[in-house]
């Protein structure tokens, strides 16, 4: 009776027939057929690969093509229209159902738009009462947290980066268990967006993590958040207590550059003492931000320890002390040019004394008078006005 092959047994079969059919041969040939066998396997499922790839992109193109052309206009049209349109409005003049909803692919494709036209209109121009009542439109919202939940990484933080993009919003439920993943993205995020969107308590993360490390585009993040919440007319945070608390020495230097930038001037006093710290990047911001400030009573420290700070050091507390305009420091500019060593020092300390006020441009024609040679170049630079004397 002849045996009938089924299922895994037809693998099995051909695998033996193979076999047996090159066993007799030599073995570096036999080694050979099985490389090129596989390279050939290989290379059929890597044209399928790349074919599907090709197809995928073509049709994502098309999706995007045929969203951007049916909502482009309308929506730009309604985000830069000066009257406050109500849901149903909107709905009629982009010519979409609300009972509707657009799937998940059309939904990413949509908030690409609306990311486009808010670059292209700005804030000056963007009715954001309008972009909240759009959102509201096409159920933006929830779209987000669908995709912050159910989404792959890659997904997730697309959504949540997003979310600041558009000025969304989502549960701060929804963030809450990813603000302590394992992965860096993710995390960061997860973080960015708690802090736009988290009423409560949305910089707990300095209080919590101490070593918390911050690239220079976090810290852009960062400020950029702070300029939003200040916007809003939310609490903006004291960053003295995370200059006080944090260990990384560049995330104490861009905390002591956010009280400058936001003006915190009650943390001036506190900062003056902490002039003498050990770490350089530190202290040189803390003297830019004192002279930034005008915070007059910073002068007398800064003149003390100038004799023994490096150079780019030196030229900060100049031009801070230059900034600061109290007519008590002419002495001191006078001395640190004579005394420089550094030719960029010495330049930093005649341009700081030509500006001066008065008094400071007269010493600077005196000293131009007696000085010959090679240094009178440097008056000729800081006198001409197309030289750059940064």
């Amino acid at each position: 009776m002849d045996e009938v092959l089924s299922g895994f047994d037809y693998l099995t079969y051909y695998f033996y027939l193979l076999y047996y059919k090159f066993i007799g041969y030599p073995v570096v040939l036999r080694i050979c057929i099985a490389v090129v066998t596989l390279c050939v396997v290989f290379y059929l499922f890597l044209a399928l690969y790349l074919a599907y790839g090709i197809y995928r992109r073509q049709r994502e193109k098309n999706l995007f093509a045929r969203i951007y052309k049916r909502f482009y206009d309308p929506l730009k049209s309604v985000l830069a229209d000066r009257e406050n349109r109500t849901i149903g409005e909107i709905a009629d003049l982009v010519n979409h159902d609300i009972k509707k909803s657009l799937k998940r692919q059309e939904m990413r494709f949509l908030v690409q738009v609306l990311i486009k036209i808010k670059s292209e209109l700005g804030d000056k121009a963007l009715n954001n009462y309008n972009m909240q009542n759009v959102q509201g439109v096409f159920k933006v919202g929830s779209f987000f947290e669908r995709e912050i939940q159910f989404g792959r990484p890659r997904q997730k933080i697309q959504a949540l980066l997003s979310i600041q993009s558009v000025n969304g919003y989502v549960s701060e439920a929804v963030l809450v268990r990813f603000l302590y993943n394992r992965r860096l993205e993710l995390r960061n995020a997860a973080r960015f967006a708690y802090m736009w969107l988290s009423q409560s308590n949305p910089f707990r993360f300095f209080d919590e993590d101490t070593t918390m490390k911050l690239s220079k585009w976090d810290m852009a993040e960062i400020h950029m958040i702070v300029q939003h919440r200040q916007k809003m007319g939310f609490v903006v945070p004291s960053f003295l207590k995370w200059v006080n608390s944090s260990v990384e020495d560049n995330v104490k230097a861009f905390f002591v550059s956010e009280i400058k930038l936001f003006e915190q001037t009650d943390n001036c006093p506190p900062l003056l003492d902490m002039l003498n710290t050990k770490t350089w990047t530190l202290r040189n911001e803390i003297i830019r931000t004192l002279g930034g400030m005008q915070y007059v009573e910073s002068e007398p420290k800064m003149v003390e320890i100038y004799d023994v700070q490096p150079e780019y050091i030196k030229r900060n507390i100049l031009a801070s002390v230059a900034g600061l305009r109290t007519g008590r420091a002419l002495g001191f500019l006078h001395e640190a040019f004579e005394r420089a060593d550094d030719q960029g020092t010495k330049l930093c300390a005649l341009t700081c004394l030509y500006d001066y006020g008065e008094s400071g441009r007269s010493l600077f024609g005196q000293l131009e008078a007696l000085t010959t040679g090679y240094a009178s170049q440097l008056f000729a630079h800081v006198k001409n006005p197309l030289t750059n004397r940064a």
